[in-house]
């Protein structure tokens, strides 16, 4: 408000100094005696200036926008009154004098053009571009570095539900409960290094406790120093259409294949292209072909195969615990996410997940320009399962790692990111459909 009322009065003072140029010139400041223009000049000129600066004073009695709007709206004047200005002493000394048209043609344009550009455009559109421009992936990582560390302090409570794999499958429960294959207890007591979880008993055994310990939180900072320095890529031409096919299968379907080693590390100021967010439970040979699909297309437009981010080769399945901790940064590492939209992708946990770090900080503008949507069947609508999407009802393997997930999400706010993705997913359809859109 305060710099807003001073570039008003400032306009003011401006037409001031022009009326005394034109009425008293011997108490006015001419930057050369020799540069005699006439009083009109000064007249329109000082006009100009009084009219913007009353302007930009009444605009201030009106409720039509907030004050930080207000203050651009007096900058975006205030610059285009001047420049207009100067143009104009320009004109006239075209006419009679050629000294001030150098230095008034710059100052001018220099003034006026900027603020012309930024109304004519929208603020709006001309800050989003600026965003969108200047958004570095630095920053992107810092903030996929401060989603790892909300998952990473997602505390342990007492009374908490605790689940422990089954080593073989209870067929007293069916497929679909989650007991078949994983045991239930409590948690007891809580401790600095770990917790007890009190088993629930069953066939009349008797109860057992079980210690876990603690993983233990990880600031943001630590996070991002271990996913650069553990962040790989691997190239299209390494990646096999048997490589889809599970999240523990070789290259030509081997298992125990050495899959972290079919990765590389990156090279110096090297960014990873795509960042390729799936579900394993969809079609392998859909997802070999559309990646196949995507990398010609890439090498059309800048001449060499992309790199991907793929989990089961990116992280090291030895560690794969602390490679799922700082899997935010490598989404965010990554120049792009290359969504392959299949039969389970919106009902898959990690998959939201995904999602959730891509849309969580960033503006939906931006982020909707860094996802790119494939869908892996024609005769299955992905977009319409993510028009409906509710990231409530995605589910993990792990229900340890899905009660986690779902805190954050919660805790950040599950309904604004089922709206954007339920946004994100209507534009795409629009243009589809052939309506213009700004989203990929």
């Amino acid at each position: 408000t305060i710099l807003s009322m001073a570039l008003a009065m400032g306009q003011v003072a401006y037409a001031g100094l022009d009326f005394v140029e034109a009425f008293l010139p011997e108490q006015g400041i001419r930057q050369d005696e020799d540069c005699q223009v006439s009083s009109w000049l000064f007249v329109t000129r000082g006009v100009l200036f009084l009219i913007t600066g009353i302007g930009m004073s009444v605009q201030w009695c009106l409720r039509v926008a907030s004050p930080t709007q207000k203050m651009y709206r007096t900058l975006y004047i205030s610059m285009a009154s001047i420049g207009g200005a100067h143009l104009f002493q320009v004109l006239v000394a075209l006419i009679e004098s050629d000294c001030l048209i150098r230095e008034k043609l710059i100052q001018g344009i220099s003034s006026a053009v900027p603020a012309v550009v930024v109304m004519a455009i929208g603020p709006r559109n001309v800050f989003s571009f600026m965003a969108r421009r200047f958004e570095s992936q630095r920053r992107g990582q810092q903030d996929g570095a401060f989603v790892a560390e909300l998952l990473s302090r997602v505390p342990v409570e007492a009374g908490q539900k605790w689940w422990f794999p089954r080593g073989r499958e209870n067929t007293l429960y069916p497929p679909s409960d989650r007991r078949r294959t994983w045991k239930t207890g409590r948690v007891v007591s809580v401790h600095q290094r770990g917790f007890s979880v009190a088993m629930s008993p069953e066939k009349m055994a008797e109860a057992e406790t079980i210690w876990v310990p603690a993983s233990g939180a990880v600031d943001a900072e630590e996070l991002l120093y271990k996913a650069q320095d553990a962040l790989r890529c691997i190239d299209w031409t390494d990646i096999t259409p048997a490589l889809m096919y599970s999240s523990d299968c070789g290259p030509n379907g081997e298992q125990d294949y050495n899959l972290h080693g079919m990765s590389r590390a990156l090279q110096k100021d090297e960014c990873i292209d795509f960042f390729i967010s799936h579900s394993w439970h969809d079609d392998p040979e859909a997802k070999y072909e559309k990646l196949q699909e995507v990398s010609e297309a890439f090498f059309s437009n800048a001449g060499r195969y992309p790199t991907f981010w793929l989990d089961k080769v990116c992280i090291n399945q030895e560690d794969i615990s602390d490679g799922l901790r700082v899997l935010p940064v490598n989404i965010m590492a990554c120049n792009q996410v290359l969504v392959l939209g299949g039969h389970t992708y919106a009902k898959r946990l990690w998959c939201a997940w995904e999602l959730f770090v891509l849309f969580a900080f960033a503006s939906e503008r931006t982020a909707a320009d860094r996802a790119v949507f494939v869908p892996l069947q024609k005769e299955f609508d992905t977009l319409s399962e993510l028009e409906h999407f509710d990231a409530r009802n995605s589910h993990c393997f792990d229900p340890n790692e899905e009660g986690r997930l779902r805190l954050v999400i919660t805790a950040v706010g599950v309904d604004t990111f089922n709206q954007r993705v339920k946004s994100w997913a209507g534009k795409l359809r629009g243009v589809r459909n052939g309506s213009p859109s700004t989203s990929k």
